[in-house]
C-alpha cells in the first residue's frame, strides 16, 4: 500500500467536497403513473398524506398541494378513462382521485428508493476519500466507482463521476515511476511504470555514456521515485572501460610474458607502487609490445580504477 501525497489527498477530498449533498434525491423530469405525475418536483411526505386524505375523502380542491405533483396539464385528469362510470361524472372524478392517489403513494416510494440510492452513493464517496487517506487508492477507486454505478441506475453518473476522474488520474500518476541517474556530471531521468526493473532502466540510460578511449570506472547513482516524489528505490552502479588491446603484427594474438621484466624471481615483472597498488610488466614473445597493468588494489579511490597501458621499449 503506498502513502500518497498530501496534495493528492487533498484533491480527492476537494473533489468529494464538490459533489457531497448534489444528488439527494430524484431532480430530473420523472414521468409517473396513469396520471402522469412529476416525481421531479414531489415531496414524499407530502405525496403520502395526499394520498391519505384522497383514500379518507377528506381531500378538497383548495388544499395546499406544495409538494404533491399534479397531472402533467390540467386537462389530463378529466381526460382519462376510467370503465364503469359512464353517465356519472362525481363517481368517475373520484376514480380519477384514487388513481392519482395511488400514482402519489407508488411514486413517493420511489422517490424514498432514490433518496436511499443516493445517501448509499454519498456513503461511499466518504469511504472512497477514507481509503485515499490511508493510502488505499485502488480501494479509493473501487468505492468512487461503487457509487458511480449506483447514480447509474438512474441515468448517467454526471455528479459522482467527478470524484472518480479525480481519483482515477492519480491512480494513473501512482503507476508512474521516475528513474533517475546522475554521474559526477550530468543526470538523465525516465519514465516507467511500478515494478519495472529500475536499475536496468537507470543502466540502459548510460549505455552509450561516451567516456572516452581508455580506462575509467564511472559510478552511476539511481533512485526511483513515485509520483509524490516519494523514493521507492535506489542504489549504484559502475560504468567501466578498459583500453583496447592493439593488434600483434608478428602473429595472430599477442603472447605476453613477465619473463625479464625485472622484481623478484618468484614474482617476475611485479612491482609496488605504494599501499595497495600493483603494476604488472609483461612484453609480447612475437612483436616486444611492452604492457603495464595497474591494479589500485583496496585502497582505492573514487573515480580511480585499474589502467593498462600498452607501448615500445621507447616509450
Amino acid at each position: 500500500m503506498e502513502k500518497l501525497s498530501s496534495y493528492q489527498i487533498r484533491i480527492i477530498q476537494e473533489a468529494y467536497e464538490s459533489c457531497a449533498g448534489e444528488w439527494t434525491g430524484c431532480y430530473w423530469t420523472a414521468i409517473h403513473g396513469r396520471s402522469e405525475i412529476d416525481l421531479g418536483v414531489g415531496d414524499p411526505a407530502s405525496m403520502h398524506a395526499a394520498a391519505d386524505r384522497i383514500d379518507a375523502g377528506t381531500f378538497y380542491a383548495d388544499d395546499d398541494l406544495d409538494g404533491v405533483p399534479i397531472a402533467i396539464s390540467a386537462e389530463r385528469m378529466d381526460l382519462l378513462h376510467v370503465d364503469g362510470y359512464d353517465g356519472d361524472e362525481d363517481a368517475a372524478a373520484a376514480a380519477r382521485l384514487r388513481i392519482w392517489a395511488s400514482d402519489l403513494r407508488s411514486g413517493a416510494d420511489w422517490l424514498d428508493s432514490v433518496a436511499a440510492a443516493a445517501a448509499a452513493a454519498e456513503k461511499c464517496g466518504s469511504e472512497a476519500v477514507e481509503a485515499a487517506e490511508r493510502g488505499d487508492i485502488c480501494e479509493a477507486l473501487a468505492c468512487a466507482k461503487r457509487a458511480c454505478s449506483i447514480e447509474s441506475q438512474y441515468g448517467d453518473d454526471p455528479i459522482w463521476s467527478v470524484l472518480r476522474r479525480a481519483i482515477e488520474t492519480i491512480d494513473e500518476a501512482c503507476d508512474t515511476i521516475t528513474v533517475t541517474a546522475s554521474d559526477d556530471g550530468s543526470s538523465e531521468e525516465r519514465d516507467c511504470e511500478r515494478g519495472d526493473d529500475y536499475e536496468a532502466i537507470a543502466k540502459e540510460m548510460y549505455e552509450d555514456a561516451d567516456y572516452g578511449d581508455g580506462d575509467y570506472r564511472v559510478q552511476i547513482t539511481w533512485e526511483a521515485t513515485d509520483a509524490g516524489g516519494e523514493e521507492i528505490d535506489g542504489g549504484t552502479f559502475e560504468m567501466v572501460g578498459e583500453t583496447e588491446e592493439p593488434p600483434c603484427p608478428a602473429a595472430d594474438e599477442h603472447d605476453w610474458t613477465s619473463e625479464g621484466e625485472g622484481g623478484c624471481e618468484s614474482n617476475p615483472g611485479v612491482w609496488s607502487t605504494g599501499g595497495t597498488g600493483m603494476n604488472f610488466h609483461s612484453h609480447c614473445r612475437a612483436c616486444g609490445l611492452k604492457r603495464v597493468i595497474h591494479h589500485t588494489g583496496s585502497q582505492r579511490n573514487p573515480g580511480e580504477c585499474d589502467t593498462t597501458t600498452y607501448g615500445d621499449d621507447d616509450d
